[in-house]
């Protein structure tokens, strides 16, 4: 996140690459709904350190508009998808994970379960993503 970033600070050609925070109480009008977006997301990487460091896998859906992966660390694994299309976008994922895992929504969608032939699907929202943990067990 760099400076302003949060709040939706815009900017352009240089020299005016980078304006000025913008302080309420100097006239500014900062976008506090991005502001307590990109705040719930630090709070999810700083409370999950798989989405700060866990490895991250090939794709496991792409398309025009939605991405998914797999990140790793340890026994812990997130199913993390994102839609940047101006519609919700029901995805069914193949994933490695073993039939019947449970996956936790952190962020933007219900608990869902692998079903028997290792799917799952999940609908990630319009210019939004999904984050789903799951715990298993290392062999």
């Amino acid at each position: 996140i760099y400076y302003g970033d949060e709040v939706g600070l815009g900017g352009g050609d240089d020299p005016m690459n980078r304006l000025p925070y913008p302080w309420p109480d100097h006239g500014g009008h900062p976008d506090l709904d991005m502001r307590k977006a990109v705040r719930a997301l630090v709070h999810l990487r700083r409370d999950h350190p798989v989405l700060a460091r866990g490895d991250v896998g090939p794709p496991l859906h792409i398309d025009a508009h939605t991405v998914a992966v797999l990140r790793s660390l340890d026994d812990t694994r997130a199913l993390v998808a994102w839609n940047n299309a101006d519609t919700a976008q029901t995805l069914t994922i193949a994933t490695p994970l073993p039939p019947g895992t449970a996956l936790r929504g952190l962020h933007n969608t219900a608990d869902l379960r692998v079903d028997a032939q290792g799917r799952i699907t999940v609908t990630v929202p319009a210019l939004a993503g999904v984050v789903l943990l799951a715990r298993q067990a290392v062999h």
